[in-house]
Order: C-alpha cells, then structure tokens, then sequence
C-alpha cells in the first residue's frame, strides 16, 4: 500500500518472482482500495498478476496475502486480460489468500458460511471473458477464504467462471509439444462470496485419453480439491449457468455451500444447475469418483427449460 516496501500488488508480485521464497511470507495490504490493469513485468497475454514462477515455495515457505487489522481492502482490475490472479504450469503451490485478520482473539471457523469475515473483495471489470482466479495444468496447494470474488458478467462464455480450474490436453496442446499434464489438486475455496459469471467454480479436469503408442487409458483425475461454506451467487451478483461445476475429480468435497440466484436468461441457457456433474450427453463430462457431495443449499434457481437442483451423475 501507500508507503509501504510494495506500493501495489504487482510490486509485491515482481518482488516474490524476482527473488523467490525462503520462509513464510505475509503480504498485509494496508490499503483499502487497489487497482490493477495487467500492464506490469508478471503480467503476460492471459493475465494481470501471472503467480507461477514463484520460486521456493513449500510448506516451510508460504505466501500469505491478508488484509491489515480493520482494513477491508478492495482490488479492482481493469484492461482486458482474461485472468486476474493466474496459477499455471506445475505451481508448487503453498499460497493462501486469507480475508480475515480480526482485532482480538479469532472466531474458530463454523459449520456453514461467516459473510461477516469475509474481509477482501477482489472484482474482475476486464473486457474479455475470464475468471478472477484461475488454475490450470498442475498447479496445486492454493487456499482461497474469507474472500468476495465478482466476475466480469460475462455469463455466455465457458471461460466465465468467478473461480476455474482446468487441466486438459488436445490436439491443439500437443502439437504446441505439450505431450502430457499433471493434475489440479489440494485447491480449497473456503467461506468466500462467488457470483457475476456463467459459473460460481468450473472445475474442468482432465478427460479419460487413450495412448496408442502405449496402448492404454490415461487418467490424470484431479484430486484432493475442497470448496466448502460458499455462498455462490447472489441477487446482486447472480450465476447463469451453474453454481458448481467439476468432472473427471477424485476425492473432491463439496459442502455446506448456498448456492442461489442461477439464472439462465442472463446467458441464453435453457437448463440451469446447482451442483452439476455433468451426464454422457452432454460435452463437457470426465469420469468422477470418491467424490462427497452433502449438506449443501440449493434454491432460487430460474429458467425457460429447467432447473436442477443437482445433477450428479456418474459419481462412483
């Protein structure tokens, strides 16, 4: 913040890929608003603050973002780059975002979702369709909590989810000599607000593939990945296609979230969700097992076709 060791977060950002990590790290914002518009050295084409060449990162070494004791810090990003924090290729992963630092003594977390710690709004304005955090090919270990994340409104876009996950591999990839993948895991979204985007969270795995020089079937399921106590959309920030999204997952918890305020108009989409897994006869399906789905609220869920409240098929 203002005269801080890092005036912004890109500051901070070029500083930790710069000299990497080599023991636990808090980055306080001291701030109550911050603006970023993707234009910086850990910027690139697809996002404003790029996190994967951090180096040293470890569970002895972590990276902590939080907010000062009674600041409730707002980040807005502008421009036009489709992510605003981005993980990518093998991120080692041990970074949290935490939005509550109390004065006193802390509340232990409860059962269903805390609005009222909820201390960090970060809010996506780019022109291009996007998410605010994003995940892709092998990053793992990531914490979001105690967050509100707004997407862009770009409800008719697959890229339009507040927070996404996406690990695949085509034609497309491996010719760019991408030849094989590592899977997402061990990503938390805990007690954070999600809404204004097609998905709350898309969780797009890896695809069952067949080797033919070896001969056999691949499966690169993400695992260990946990979204609990969210509240994922709103009727100020409403989702337009799903609440939750995922396939091709092993061990994922999905729990204790309130998921409302799905509305398909807003997208052009006939049939809605809350929690989906999709079927065979839809695109977008992967293979799912071990995976606990309970204790979630699902409601006030509108469209011309039809609302499900979950749609969990294939789950082993």
């Amino acid at each position: 913040g203002v005269g801080q060791r890092f005036q912004t977060i890109h500051a901070a950002a070029d500083s930790l890929e710069f000299r990497g990590v080599g023991g636990p790290v808090r980055l306080i914002l001291t701030d109550n608003n911050y603006t970023e518009n993707g234009t910086y050295h850990v910027s690139n084409g697809h996002a404003a603050i790029d996190l994967t060449k951090v180096r040293g990162l470890a569970d002895t070494s972590t990276v902590t973002w939080m907010p000062k004791i009674g600041v409730t810090p707002r980040i807005v990003f502008t421009g036009n780059k489709p992510f605003c924090f981005y993980f990518g290729d093998l991120f080692t992963g041990h970074m949290i975002f935490e939005g509550y630092n109390p004065i006193g003594a802390p509340i232990p977390d409860q059962f269903t979702a805390e609005p009222n710690k909820r201390g960090i709004t970060i809010v996506n304005t780019s022109t291009s369709p996007g998410s605010v955090f994003a995940f892709e090919e092998g990053a793992s270990i990531v914490t979001l909590k105690d967050l509100r994340l707004t997407g862009n409104g770009m409800f008719g876009s697959d890229s339009s989810s507040v927070v996404r996950l996406y690990n695949e591999q085509n034609r497309q990839i491996y010719l760019s000599k991408i030849q094989d993948t590592v899977a997402l895991h061990d990503i938390r979204v805990e007690n954070c607000e999600l809404g204004n985007a097609k998905y709350g969270i898309w969780d797009h795995a890896l695809h069952s593939q067949f080797n033919i020089g070896k001969v056999v079937f691949v499966d690169w399921r993400n695992y260990n990945n946990t979204f609990t106590r969210n509240t994922i959309g709103t009727a100020a920030a409403p989702v337009s296609k799903a609440g939750i999204q995922f396939n091709n997952e092993q061990d994922l918890t999905i729990s204790h979230n309130e998921i409302s305020n799905v509305n398909g108009t807003l997208g052009g989409y006939t049939d809605v969700y809350g929690i989906a897994q999709p079927s065979v006869l839809h695109p977008d399906t992967g293979n799912v097992v071990r995976v606990w789905v309970d204790a979630n609220r699902v409601h006030n869920l509108s469209s011309t076709g039809t609302a499900y409240r979950s749609e969990e098929r294939r789950v082993g």
